[in-house]
This record gives C-alpha cells, structure tokens and sequence, in this order.
C-alpha cells in the first residue's frame, strides 16, 4: 500500500470511529455488498467504482444505503422527521409507491384504520418533504445514474490547460463544476449538464477522485483570508 493507500485508510479509520456502533453496523453492509458486486462483476473498480448493473444496484445496494441516507437525515436536527424507521425506508426505496404498500401493511395487520400512521405528505412540513423526497430521488435515480459514469471520460474538471483552450465569456460554472466529455481526457468545448442534481453529484466525484486543482486552493486560501478579515476583535 501507498502513502496515499495508507492515508485514505487512516482516514477512513479515523471517520468510522466517530461514528455510532449502529452507523459502523450499516458501513459494515455496504462494504459487504460492495465487495458481492465487484466479485459479481456488478461493478467495477478501475479507475474507480463504477457501477455496471443498474438492477443489481437496486436489489442490492439501494436498501443499504437507504439505511444510511436515513441515519443521515436523523442526525439534522432541523428536519425532525418522525417516522418510523419501516415506514422511512419505504419511502426512500420505492418512493409513494413504497409508502402505499407499507401502509396499507400495516391496516391489514390492525384490521382497522386506528392505529395506522398517517402519510409523510400529512403529518410533515415542507422542509421534512422536500428533504425526504430530495433523498429518495437521490437513491432511486441519481446515485445509480452516476455511478455509471467514468471520471475523465464521461465527465471531469477542466485542466489548467483545458482552461487555456476555453472562450473568455465562458461561465464560472463550467470552470468550477464537473463538464461533459467527449472522450478519454478530451472536454467538450461548451457543454454543461442541464440537471442540477447531476451536476452536483458528479462535481463532487470530480472533486473526490481528481481532488483540488492548485486554482482551488488558491480560491479557498482566499476565502479564508476575507473571512479572517471580516471576524470582530
């Protein structure tokens, strides 16, 4: 192993610490999985986690991380969501659809309707929705849409030197945000990605697996400074 294999390990380490026995338990499943579908031959893992099977990712790997979008949005405590964990996940992984069957589960099961939570669009506010219904989205559509493409080829940073090549008038966010490829290394001239959400989730892959080009931190090193300028006393 490498510095940086090592590194990335400490890291990790270091991260799993902190985190609640039953947070440990969920990353635990989803390495467990991870590791099924790469010896599936599910995913791939060069140049890094791709995945290969859409349908796989649903049977498989959506319901783990469903736990783990959930243990994240337990732990804001301003979305105070309280559903039940059952009737939580449904809504994640199937969507409306999911809290349908879940509740209509549960009146089989009471024989009546007392006793049967109401649904998310009645018993939560707008934040609490628009929260779980940004997540749920994320999990049925965004993630695996993602996670098929290949940094550097489908998508990636602009370079130094690719920002050499651009037009002058070219917007902030093709120079910040992840651009369209149209080949190994090769940025289109002037695409962007139309979705927001997309765009966001392969901007931090971007980040993630290409990490701060040298005009990033000099970006941030500048924030920095104004922020320390702005502080009182």
């Amino acid at each position: 192993m490498g510095l940086s294999g090592k590194a990335e390990g400490l890291r990790l380490r270091s991260n799993v610490a902190g985190l609640s026995s039953f947070g440990q338990q969920i990353l635990h499943r989803i390495r467990k999985v991870l590791k099924q579908g790469i010896e599936g031959q599910f995913l791939q893992t060069s140049p890094h986690i791709v995945l290969l099977d859409q349908a796989w990712y649903h049977a498989n790997l959506k319901p783990v991380l469903s736990e783990w979008v959930l243990l994240w949005l337990r732990s804001k405590q301003h979305i105070q969501l309280t559903l039940a964990d059952d009737h939580a996940l449904s809504y994640l992984v199937k969507g409306p659809r999911g809290e349908e069957e879940y509740l209509l589960k549960l009146k089989e099961q009471a024989k009546k309707d007392s006793g049967v939570p109401d649904s998310i669009e009645n018993s939560h506010g707008v934040l609490q929705k628009k929260m779980v219904n940004l997540a749920a989205d994320w999990l049925q559509s965004y993630a695996p849409h993602v996670l098929t493409k290949i940094d550097r080829v489908s998508y990636g940073l602009l370079l130094k030197e690719d920002m050499e090549r651009v037009d002058t008038n070219t917007p902030a966010s093709r120079k910040l945000m992840a651009v369209p490829f149209v080949g190994k290394d090769v940025p289109s001239h002037s695409s962007e990605f139309a979705q927001p959400d997309v765009l966001v989730g392969l901007s931090i892959l971007a980040y993630r697996y290409e990490g701060l080009r040298l005009s990033d931190v000099v970006e941030v090193v500048k924030q920095l400074q104004n922020s320390l300028r702005e502080e009182v006393g």
